[in-house]
Parts: C-alpha cells; structure tokens; sequence
C-alpha cells in the first residue's frame, strides 16, 4: 500500500494516503505490542541519556516535531531494558501530541526508596472519574479522540509494559493542569534486571 501510494500522481491524494497507510501501521504495531507477553531481554540503558536521545529524535505519526522539556536527575545506576524503556516512552510522547498539549516533560528523580521517570503534558487532563479507566485497553474517555494512527492501546501499553519490568504506574493530573504519568521502580528491581541482563549479554 505505501509503495503503491508513493506512486501516485497527485501529491495531494499521495500524501493523505501515506498518512492513512503511516497510521494503520502504527495501529497494527500496537496491538502487536499489546499481544505480546514475553519478558524484554534487551540490554539495560540509563534511562536518563536514552530518554535525551528519544526527546531529541522524536517524531509524531504524521511525521511532526514536539517541544519536550527534559529534566534528569537519577542517574547513571537508572537502568531499564531498552525496548521497554522505548516503547514506554514514545507512546506516552504520543499520547500527549494527541490529547494534551505542549510542553510536554520528561524528568526522572531518585529518592530513598528508588527511581521515578514521569511524563506529563500541559494540557486539560483527565475528569477525575475518568482516571480509573485511563489505562484500559480499547478505551477512549473522549469520544472525539482516537482520530487517525489511534488504538486506544497507548496506555495500557505503558502500564502493561511498566508492570512487567517490575515498576508500578500511577496516572493522574499533575499541577500544570495536563496528565502525568509516574512510574516507579524500586532499587532491587533495577538491580536485578541489570544483573539478569549481565549474564544474557
């Protein structure tokens, strides 16, 4: 389909029928990601240099920038598996194109207990009788949402992906007004990932 709409003759008609065969792959990637129900045995990276090098290289569905404001401060010892860490991040970076509004933040932290990235947006947010059905699959809690590259998949992604990498999720309005999402991981989890994927790697 994308070879035979590069084809086209009319740029206009092209390029909406690239966007439509873009989106329709990005539907498919995520319910494939979605079925999918192995562990991640990619090698660990620090969260917080490939989250500066996902900021810096993102790109939206339709192929458009996003100011991201990046604020770093766990640490090298922060390490998740890099197709995990990916996925998390670049389907929240969507979710936030598509239903908040800029800037959006990515910062991690370290406290006593372990280590937190958070992505939150400065858009409207969530009704709060509406947060408890955020992260359900298939669900839109705005029926004009969900237009084009859309599965309702994004978040229960992340909170399927965060939950099996041994983190807990926590989806809520931050003080900007717009959504946050805050993940956590504790010291031993990272540990023992990065000590797992020692023996692998």
């Amino acid at each position: 389909l994308r070879l035979r709409a590069e084809m086209m003759d009319e740029q206009k008609v092209r390029d909406g029928v690239v966007r439509d065969v873009e989106s329709m792959a990005h539907i498919v990637d995520q319910f494939l990601v979605f079925a999918h129900d192995g562990a991640d045995r990619s090698e660990p990276v620090e969260v917080d240099e490939q989250c500066e090098r996902i900021a810096r290289n993102y790109r939206t569905v339709g192929g458009e920038t996003l100011a991201i404001e990046r604020r770093f401060k766990a640490g090298p010892d922060f390490r998740l598996p890099t197709a995990t860490l990916d996925r998390v991040v670049a389907n929240l970076l969507d979710n936030a194109h598509a239903y908040g509004a800029p800037p959006v933040v990515i910062e991690t932290s370290r406290d006593a207990e372990g280590y937190t990235l958070t992505v939150s947006d400065h858009g409207k947010g969530i009704a709060d009788q509406d947060l408890t059905q955020a992260s359900r699959p298939f669900v839109r809690l705005d029926p004009a949402r969900g237009g084009n590259g859309h599965s309702g998949l994004g978040l229960a992604i992340v909170e399927r992906l965060v939950r099996r990498a041994g983190g807990e999720i926590a989806i809520g309005n931050g003080a900007s007004g717009g959504l946050a999402v805050r993940m956590s991981f504790p010291f031993e989890v990272v540990e023992r990932t990065v000590a797992e994927a020692a023996q692998i790697w």
